[in-house]
């Protein structure tokens, strides 16, 4: 066993027997060629006429499932660390819609810190985008695993978001382009046609 992962394995198995439970621990162990491996440990005390006897289980080597577990970890701090600062609004949710990640820009639009926005339902910062096209265009990714992309407005504002799957979620790029848009609508204002604008129920505008 690693020296440092041993105190945390002898910790495992006093609690086994102190409490007659099933053993469950993860630990490193170093080979005689000194490689080291990932394994899983399951064991059970066998009682016997005097007291606990012997423990005895198996131990699976779980290398393989961990390091993808690590390289899994590197690619979502390397995702966050180059977002965190980019001036578009970066987050994800997971399907349960919890707000998992977001960076600066997010909070910023919003008006809250980060730390009060991460760990909150979507509908808890946002409840307006409830039942609208974002709630549509993300149950959809999560269902199909497909990206999409959509435009709506929040608040004074015309946003694009580009949002894909992530995990068992959705990781979403906001955009903000209400400029695009007031130009746009300046330049259809000006022009020497008649123009009908429309919006997404159909009213004229």
């Amino acid at each position: 066993i690693h020296p440092g992962d041993l105190p945390e394995v002898q910790r495992a198995v006093e609690t086994a027997v102190e409490e007659g439970t099933r053993l469950q621990t993860e630990y490193r162990i170093e080979r005689d060629d000194g490689s080291r491996r990932w394994v899983h440990a399951r064991g059970e005390l066998n009682e016997t006429a005097d007291g606990p006897g012997r423990m005895t289980g198996i131990v699976t080597d779980i290398t393989d499932r961990k390091r993808g577990e690590m390289a899994l970890r590197q690619q979502e701090h390397h995702y966050k660390k180059l977002v965190e600062r980019l001036p578009e609004a970066h987050y994800t949710i997971d399907e349960r819609w919890e707000i998992t990640f977001c960076n600066a820009a997010v909070a910023d639009r919003l008006g809250m810190s980060v730390e009060d926005i991460e760990g909150n339902q979507l509908w808890d910062v946002q409840p307006g985008a409830k039942g609208t096209v974002v709630e549509s265009s993300f149950r959809n990714v999560m269902e199909t695993g497909e990206p999409v992309n959509f435009q709506y407005e929040y608040g004074d504002n015309m946003v694009r978001v580009q949002a894909y799957p992530y995990k068992d979620g959705v990781a979403a790029v906001s955009t903000d382009i209400s400029d695009q848009r007031e130009a746009l609508l300046h330049i259809l204002d000006n022009t020497p046609i008649t123009l009908y604008r429309f919006d997404s129920d159909g009213i004229f505008q």
